[in-house]
């Protein structure tokens, strides 16, 4: 059986998961297709729906969040999968304008995300029979920074925990 055509391939690659423009153009590029037919694939995917950017964005952005991913780490996410940053700055706008993220419990705030986040590891803390303490918030500075949340927004959400979450002096007494 001969090679595949470029079309084939491109279909192939994405019936497996959703790609950008720029991932499947370097993946067709690898496999040594001509320029040409790179070319007229892509646009023909892009003509019948099959290859969208923007939708692409809008998806990963949701999910993304779900992670409670940043939204610079989002950004350079996908512009290392080759989106165009216009794209990009649209798939944001109409994430922000539908309100579909916050209807989700998802949210455009950085500060808001990096605290749900935060919450959450303190709960499972709590849950574990611990408060958490100065372990556990370098353990939540860590993670917040893997994330990409910034220092300013990591250092927000340790005192919020902290004061939330944090032993009183009632209960320093109990014990």
């Amino acid at each position: 059986m001969g090679k595949k055509t470029c079309m084939e391939t491109a279909l192939n690659k994405l019936n497996y998961r959703m790609r950008t423009e720029g991932e499947l153009r370097k993946t067709l590029e690898e496999l040594d297709y001509s320029g040409d037919e790179i070319r007229d694939t892509l646009d023909e995917l892009k003509d019948f729906g099959y290859l969208d950017d923007l939708r692409y964005s809008k998806e990963f952005l949701r999910n993304s969040r779900k992670k409670s991913w940043s939204l610079s780490r989002i950004r350079r996410a996908l512009r290392e999968k080759g989106v165009d940053p216009e794209v990009i700055d649209n798939a944001f706008y109409d994430a922000e304008d539908s309100g579909e993220l916050t209807e989700e419990g998802l949210s455009l705030d950085d500060r808001e995300a990096a605290l749900q986040a935060g919450i959450k590891m303190a709960e499972r803390e709590l849950a574990g029979g611990k408060y958490p303490d100065d372990r556990f918030s370098g353990k939540l500075g860590r993670k917040l920074t893997s994330l990409g949340y910034d220092t300013g927004c990591c250092f927000y959400v340790i005192n919020r925990i902290r004061e939330q979450f944090g032993k009183n002096e009632e209960q320093e007494e109990e014990l």
